[in-house]
Parts: C-alpha cells; sequence; structure tokens
C-alpha cells in the first residue's frame, strides 16, 4: 500500500509519524527484551559476526563495482551504490526474531547480527557522506506530476479536474494540492464550499493539501499557489458560468524572465473517465509536448491520437471520455458543453501563462480558452 500513498501528502505524515511514534519503539524494545548483553562479547558471536560481516558487506562492495563497471559510473558514484545498499536494519533484525522465535536461530546469531547491523550502518554512512562529495547533483526538470495544483472555483465541478490531476500524479508518485479560490469582490460563503470541495477532493481519492486563496480569477489564483508550491503542472478547473476575464496578451512577454510552471484548462466534469484522445494543430508551437505527456499518465500508456481529418473531434466525446487539445485549439471550446460531452483539457500557450502570471490586470485567454 506505501506505493498508493503520495509521500507529501497528509496521509503519509500520519502514516510515518504513528510508524515512528508507535512501531518503531515498541518493535526495538521488544528485541531489547530478549537480547543477553554478555552473550556478545563471546567468541562464538563474534565469530559469527564477522563472518556475518564479510559475507553482507563484501558482497554489497562486490555488486556496487560490477555495477559501476556495467553502467560506466565513477569510483565516486560507485561509493554512493554501496552505501545505499550496505546498511542492514529493520528487515534484517526482523527476519533474525523471527528466527529466534521459531527456533531456527541461537541467542548468538541474534546478538551476532545486532553487531553487523552496527557495522554496516557505520560504514555505509561514513562511505555516503565521503562520496556524496565527490559526485554532482543531478540538473533537469521534475516529472510532470511531481506536484499538480488544482484551481477550483466551484466545488461541483472539480471532479474532472481533480480525477485528471490524480491520474498524472500517481504516475510519477506525486501529490495534488486542490486549491479553491474566493472572488474578490462576490457574496460568498468560503466554509460550506471548502467542506464540499473536502468532500469531492476525498471521494476522488486525492491526498494533498487543500488550501484557500482570494483572487480575482481562478487562472490567477491557481498560477500563484503554483508558483509558491513550485508545481510542476497547474489544472485549472472551469466554473460553469464564469470566465476568467482580461486583455490581449503580447507575444512579447515569452522573452519575460518569469518561471511559471505548464498550465492547461479543464471543461466538464466525470468522476470516472473513459477513452483518452489527443488533438493537436500541426502549426502549434506552444504544447504539443506537454499534451502528449499529459494524455499518456491519464491513458496509462499512448492515448487515441486524432488527425486533422478529425475536426468534428468534440462529437466524440462520450460521457467520461477525455480529449487533451493544444493552445490552438482552445477557442474551440467555447461551443461545448459543460458537462454532458465528457472532458476537454486544453494547455496553456507559455508567453500567456506569463503574461498572466505577472500582469497587474487580467488578461484574456483567446477565444475564451479560459473556460476551456
Amino acid at each position: 500500500m506505501n506505493r498508493l500513498v503520495p509521500n507529501e501528502g497528509e496521509l503519509m505524515d500520519r502514516i510515518e509519524f504513528f510508524g515512528g511514534a508507535v512501531f518503531v519503539p515498541v518493535f526495538l524494545v521488544s528485541v531489547g527484551l530478549i537480547l543477553n548483553p554478555a552473550v556478545m562479547v563471546k567468541g562464538e558471536t563474534l565469530g559469527l559476526a564477522g563472518l556475518f560481516i564479510l559475507a553482507c558487506l563484501g558482497g554489497k562492495a562486490l555488486a556496487a563495482q560490477i555495477t559501476a563497471r556495467l553502467f560506466g559510473f565513477s569510483r565516486a558514484q560507485a561509493g554512493l551504490l554501496f552505501s545505499l545498499s550496505a546498511a542492514q536494519a529493520a528487515a534484517t533484525l526482523a527476519a533474525t526474531v523471527i528466527g529466534f522465535q521459531l527456533g531456527l536461530f541461537s541467542s548468538a546469531v541474534v546478538n551476532a547480527v545486532l553487531v553487523v547491523i552496527f557495522v554496516s550502518v557505520l560504514a555505509s554512512t561514513i562511505v555516503g557522506a565521503r562520496a556524496s562529495g565527490h559526485v554532482a547533483s543531478p540538473q533537469g526538470p521534475s516529472p510532470l506530476g511531481t506536484r499538480v495544483v488544482v484551481g477550483v472555483a466551484d466545488a461541483d465541478a472539480a471532479a474532472g479536474a481533480l480525477t485528471i490531476a490524480h491520474r498524472i500524479a500517481r504516475a510519477d508518485g506525486g501529490v495534488v494540492h486542490p486549491v479553491l479560490v474566493v472572488p474578490e469582490a462576490a457574496p460568498f460563503a468560503p466554509k460550506q464550499a471548502l467542506a464540499r470541495l473536502r468532500e469531492v477532493v476525498s471521494s476522488v481519492g486525492v491526498d494533498g493539501q487543500l488550501m484557500t486563496i482570494v483572487d480575482r480569477s481562478v487562472l490567477h489564483g491557481a498560477l500563484r499557489v503554483g508558483r509558491a508550491q513550485e508545481a510542476t503542472l497547474v489544472l485549472v478547473a472551469d466554473p460553469p458560468g464564469e470566465q476568467d476575464r482580461a486583455a490581449a496578451a503580447s507575444p512579447a512577454a515569452a522573452d519575460r524572465d518569469s518561471p511559471a510552471p505548464p498550465v492547461a484548462l479543464v471543461r466538464g466534469n466525470a468522476a470516472r473517465l473513459g477513452v483518452v484522445r489527443t488533438r493537436v494543430e500541426a502549426d502549434d508551437a506552444h504544447g504539443p509536448g506537454i499534451v502528449a505527456e499529459m494524455a499518456r499518465r491519464v491513458a496509462g500508456g499512448p492515448a487515441q491520437e486524432l488527425g486533422d481529418d478529425h475536426d468534428d473531434w468534440s462529437r466524440l466525446l462520450a460521457p467520461g471520455d477525455v480529449t487533451f487539445v493544444s493552445a490552438e485549439l482552445g477557442e474551440t471550446l467555447v461551443g461545448l458543453p459543460h458537462a454532458a460531452d465528457g472532458l476537454v483539457v486544453s494547455a496553456v500557450a507559455e508567453w500567456l501563462v506569463r503574461e498572466e502570471a505577472d500582469a497587474d490586470g487580467a488578461p484574456e485567454l483567446p477565444g475564451d480558452a479560459a473556460g476551456a
């Protein structure tokens, strides 16, 4: 089940706290009660410990060297391989204790294993500390689903965007952060809306930090949180009957040095997803790659591609079906129904994302793509 729990989610924090506060101390105390310190200094125990250390650390060192030669790693990288695999602790101790309780091992073996654990942990720590200083930190972007922020204005229209975000994050072992965007000057009950959004988030299975922000638009609020959280992707759920307002943005905004995550806009609502398709214009330079990446993660493999001959691609949408389109097709989404015909996910051009993130006004997405 550990693979199903996001590392940065609230559930993982509670699991780690409960394990560290209850299970680990109870286990260590129970092991300590069956040990006899006088046995650890006997010749039989020390002899067994020496053999175990030679087999354990020698085998790990040999495996690290062979792997380093096969993959062309440096000596420092080989040292890291050894340090990350040499330490013996919980699993080794648990297996030894079970063997002792079944009568397979004597108390000398249990105490020898404790010596092995001490030596292996000490050796791996020293080698790892020395080797890490000679290995450069890897540089490169994080996977798309590492940290996904979902901007929502209407909790009842959030299930589709949250389900897509959950699929994308799960493929990369990431986490989803839902954000309720409250209008600046509108009668609104944030507590009731937040409670309703919490219900929707729980039903979808998302385990992330739920936040509330007051902003002029859903898109701008989601971008603000995305940049603050160092998000790898921002999804914006289209609120029925609302549009992000604006002035035209200039392509010159692409030259601004303002870091902003990729953004996609989701229209439609469905908790269960069906067929996943992609539709990308050949001359679109603003997002074919991000469209394909999102579709592949949601589909769990290659998505169905629609060519230029599928101008009526919106009619193929059945309830629950998802079509990922590039930024150039966003203007065609204005004619789509909001819920009955499935979901449409439109990428947003990078220069327009930067304009929205940096402008004091409220730039408009071309052709009402903000409602896509």
